[in-house]
């Protein structure tokens, strides 16, 4: 299943939003301004034990000057209920600075005492076409105080954007140093892993460099470990074709790490600018699941699929759960997430019965969130909600959707509120 990445145009601050109507299927929590609150929320969101949501915002804030400008160098905000209500605020807005990182594209990552930590770009070290970035963390018990606790460099690759999986205490993670990179130790970008340290500080491993061919390059997506602690990722521009890859990393028992490409993309798939960068997710069985390029609707290019890739005897095998079949059914999914009782969630960043999204002529549909239920072993899919592209958002992030103990769906849109032609993007929820 090949990954994607996209991007759309687009102070300490509290607003409350009432929710009225709990008959709504689809509610707007927030809609961001494009000021000091950020705009683009290209990460997803979490949630912690209370219920509140965190995420990140691309752009905004209320640093500015040379590095930063005037779209800010992104935020972390969080959002409460309160009352029946949600309460905004804007945790921290990245500087731009040589100490700091900014501009993050991906999630939060929770470690065990409900600090929160992510990637940006930025940082004191020059890379390849920009600086390196480095991982950021945000401590609960100090007030939400940021620091960086590793900067990436040319020893390390630059960082892709993707987001954190804390697995026994480590982090785990992609960078993408691209096909200019010579460096051998780094090669097209690596698999890496960050250890805590008794002193505090984080330790750095390269637990795989790609080095092009059918390895690949430039990975820009999420890993995740099972319960063996085998590690599962993508690479866009692997497989025995070149056009992306799944790949399975095994510890060898030794300290050290082997990889084995455990699915290839056939030559026929489309090549649309607009993907963004998606990742697999585990299921309850132990399969990996995800969306995919592949598919034979008719949309402008394929409309994608979901799929599952089985473990068997032989190796792994793919299976499509759902392919999209036009635009009004919905086109370009994103990562899914699995609810307690089986079911498959997610979203689409295009397509949808609103079909004359207003801000791009070219594009068709301001996207879906879908839901797939399996019933006598074939998967169905039902639309919950079509977005219209005014201040109930449009093109869904593409990034996991939260769900809480209710069953209740969040994620974030990458347009919504347009103000001088600028899409700020939206948080909203889906009840059920």
């Amino acid at each position: 299943m090949q990954r994607y990445i996209a991007f759309l145009f687009g102070i300490a601050l509290t607003v409350s939003i009432s929710l009225a109507a709990k008959a709504q299927t689809k509610i707007t929590l927030y809609n961001f301004t494009g000021g000091g609150d950020g705009n683009t929320p290209v990460g997803g969101l979490v949630l912690d034990k209370a219920g509140n949501l965190y995420g990140t915002t691309l752009w905004g804030g209320t640093s500015a000057g040379e590095i930063c400008g005037t779209f800010g160098c992104g935020t972390v905000f969080q959002l409460t209920p309160v009352a029946g209500a949600w309460d905004f605020r804007s945790l921290y807005s990245f500087n731009g600075e040589p100490t700091d990182v900014g501009f993050p594209r991906a999630h939060l990552t929770f470690d065990s005492k409900g600090n929160l930590y992510g990637t940006g770009d930025g940082g004191p070290n020059p890379c390849f076409t920009s600086d390196c970035g480095g991982v950021f963390k945000l401590s609960r018990s100090n007030g939400w105080k940021e620091s960086v606790i590793y900067y990436f460099s040319r020893n390390t690759g630059d960082s892709s954007g993707s987001g954190l999986t804390l697995y026994k205490g480590n982090f785990y993670g992609v960078t993408s140093s691209g096909p200019e990179t010579k460096n051998q130790k780094v090669g097209f970008g690596t698999v890496f892993e960050l250890s805590p340290a008794l002193d505090g500080r984080w330790t750095h491993h390269i637990i795989h460099a790609f080095h092009w061919g059918v390895d690949g390059y430039g990975p820009q997506s999420d890993v995740v470990l099972d319960q063996q602690g085998h590690l599962y990722g993508a690479n866009p521009n692997g497989g025995v074709n070149r056009v992306g890859d799944d790949f399975e990393l095994i510890p060898n028992g030794h300290g050290g790490w082997f990889e084995r490409i455990i699915h290839s993309e056939p030559t026929d798939v489309p090549t649309d600018l607009f993907f963004h960068s998606t990742h697999l997710i585990i299921g309850p069985d132990g399969n990996l699941y995800g969306p995919s390029r592949q598919g034979s609707g008719s949309c402008s290019e394929a409309c994608g699929s979901i799929v599952e890739l089985e473990r068997t005897p032989t190796g792994w095998k793919q299976v499509t759960l759902y392919e999209f079949k036009d635009e009004t059914d919905g086109s370009t999914p994103g990562t899914v997430v699995f609810d307690k009782q089986g079911n498959i969630y997610g979203a689409t960043l295009f397509g949808g019965e609103e079909l004359a999204c207003p801000y791009f002529g070219s594009i068709v549909g301001c996207g879906t969130v879908f839901k797939l239920t399996k019933v006598t072993g074939q998967w169905h899919k039902k639309t919950l909600y079509n977005f219209g592209g005014g201040s109930d958002g449009a093109f869904p992030n593409g990034e996991q959707l939260a769900i809480d103990a209710s069953g209740n769906l969040y994620g974030a849109t990458l347009g919504g509120t347009p103000f001088n032609d600028i899409l700020f993007g939206t948080i909203y929820e889906i009840q059920q």
